[in-house]
C-alpha cells in the first residue's frame, strides 16, 4: 500500500488539517477544525501495515461509551486510501505533560487525590459498560477545562470487551496473550506475564499512576527493559509500594490485589479510602488545580486555545451526545489535496515507542 502523506491544511472529507499533535506506534493525530463550523477538533488516522487496527477498536468501543463525561465525544469515522480515521472532540494537555511543569515533576497531594476519585469513577464506569482499558497511565488521562469532570479518559485502541453481551458474564479467561500489552512502567505483573486482563491489572496501573503522580517517580521509572521492570515489581513488598503514600494506599493496594480476574474491584471501599486520605492528610478538597495555580504564560503553552467551551454542570447528557452516526460514518469520496507529512513546525510530532504491536514503554 503506497503511503498517504498529509500536510498542514489538506482537506480530509469535510475537515481541514491544521497541524500534526502526536506521532506514535498505531496512528497519527492531527488538530482539524470542521468545514463550515470552524469547529477544532482531533482526528486519529491508523498506520499502514498495523496488524490488527487500534483505530477500529478505538471507534467501536468509543461507540458504545457515549453520553458520559468521563470519555471524549466521538463525531465521526470514514477512510483515507482505505485506512480508517475518528474525529473526537478536542480536550487539554495530559496529566503527564502536565506534570513535567509542575514542581518537584509531581503534582500536589490534594490533587492527586482528588483526581485519583475522579478516575476511580470513570474506570468503574468504563467496566460496567463491558470493557477493559489495559493501558492506563498518566498520558491517557487529558484535562477537560470547567467540566464537572475534570479529566477525561482517552486512548482505548487496546481495550477489549470483559462482559460477554449476550450472558452478562466475563468472558472465560485466556491462557494466555501473545505478546505483552500494556506500558510497561505502569503495567500489572500480569500483563508482564502474558496473563489474561481484567479490571484488576486496570486499578494495578491505576495505582502505579497515583504513585508516580504523588511522588513524581516509581522505582523503576529509570529503567528500559520491561524484564527488569518486572524484577523489581515482583521483589518490592507491597509495604514498600506504598512507602511515602498515604496510609490508606496499604488498604487500597490489598483490596485491588485480592480481586480475581473474573471480579470487579470494590470501587466504593477504594473510594472511601481516598476520600479518607484526602481528608486526613490535606482537606483541600476544594482548592484549584495544580494546572490552575501556573502562571499565564505556562497555561499558554500547556492549553491550545481552542480548549475554551465551558462544560457547565447545566449540560445535560443529549446536549453532550455526538451527532448522528449513520451521517459521518463515511468509507467514500474523502478529498486529499496534498501529500506530505509534516509536524508541528516549533516542536515536530511527539513519538512513542513501541516494541511490538501491542506495547509499549515510556
Amino acid at each position: 500500500m503506497k503511503q498517504t502523506k498529509i500536510n498542514n491544511f489538506d482537506v480530509i472529507d469535510t475537515y481541514r488539517v491544521i497541524k500534526t499533535i502526536a506521532n506514535g506506534g498505531f496512528g497519527i493525530v492531527y488538530f482539524v477544525r470542521e468545514l463550515g463550523s470552524n469547529q477544532p477538533l482531533v482526528m486519529k488516522i491508523e498506520r499502514e501495515n498495523v496488524h490488527k487496527s487500534s483505530i477500529e477498536i478505538e471507534y467501536s468501543v468509543l461507540k458504545q461509551i457515549q453520553g458520559s463525561l468521563y470519555f471524549p465525544r466521538l463525531f465521526g469515522t470514514g477512510k483515507l486510501n482505505e485506512l480508517t480515521f475518528i474525529v473526537m472532540e478536542m480536550l487539554g494537555p495530559s496529566l503527564s505533560r502536565i506534570k513535567q511543569y509542575l514542581p518537584g515533576n509531581r503534582f500536589s497531594l490534594s490533587t492527586s487525590l482528588r483526581l485519583g476519585i475522579e478516575m476511580v469513577c470513570m474506570l468503574r464506569e468504563f467496566h460496567a459498560r463491558g470493557f477493559v482499558h489495559r493501558d492506563i497511565k498518566p498520558a491517557n488521562f487529558l484535562i477537560r477545562p470547567e467540566s464537572p469532570s475534570p479529566i477525561c479518559l482517552i486512548d482505548f485502541g487496546l481495550s477489549k470487551r470483559f462482559i460477554d453481551p449476550l450472558t452478562g458474564m466475563p468472558h472465560q479467561k485466556q491462557l494466555s496473550m501473545s505478546c505483552f500489552i500494556g506500558t510497561a512502567r505502569y503495567a500489572s505483573i500480569n500483563a508482564h506475564k502474558h496473563i489474561d486482563l481484567g479490571p484488576r491489572d486496570d486499578m494495578i496501573c491505576w495505582f502505579n499512576t497515583m504513585a508516580e503522580m504523588i511522588l513524581g517517580e516509581l522505582p523503576w521509572s529509570n529503567l528500559n527493559d520491561k524484564n527488569e521492570i518486572l524484577k523489581m515489581k515482583e521483589e518490592i513488598e507491597p509495604k514498600n509500594r506504598c512507602k511515602n503514600l498515604p496510609i490508606q494506599f496499604i488498604s487500597i493496594y490489598d483490596e485491588i490485589v485480592k480481586t480475581e480476574y473474573d471480579e470487579f474491584p470494590d470501587y466504593d471501599m477504594i473510594l472511601l479510602f481516598l476520600s479518607d486520605a484526602l481528608r486526613t492528610t490535606t482537606n483541600k478538597d476544594s482548592e484549584p488545580f495544580d494546572w490552575e495555580k501556573l502562571n499565564e504564560h505556562l497555561l499558554e503553552e500547556l492549553f491550545p486555545p481552542s480548549v475554551t467551551r465551558r462544560i457547565s454542570v447545566g449540560d445535560t447528557l443529549d446536549t453532550l451526545q455526538p451527532r448522528n452516526f449513520s451521517q459521518v460514518d463515511r468509507t467514500q469520496g474523502v478529498k486529499v489535496e496534498q501529500f506530505q507529512l509534516l509536524g508541528d513546525p516549533e516542536e515536530g510530532p511527539v513519538k512513542t515507542n513501541k516494541f511490538c504491536g501491542c506495547c509499549n514503554i515510556e
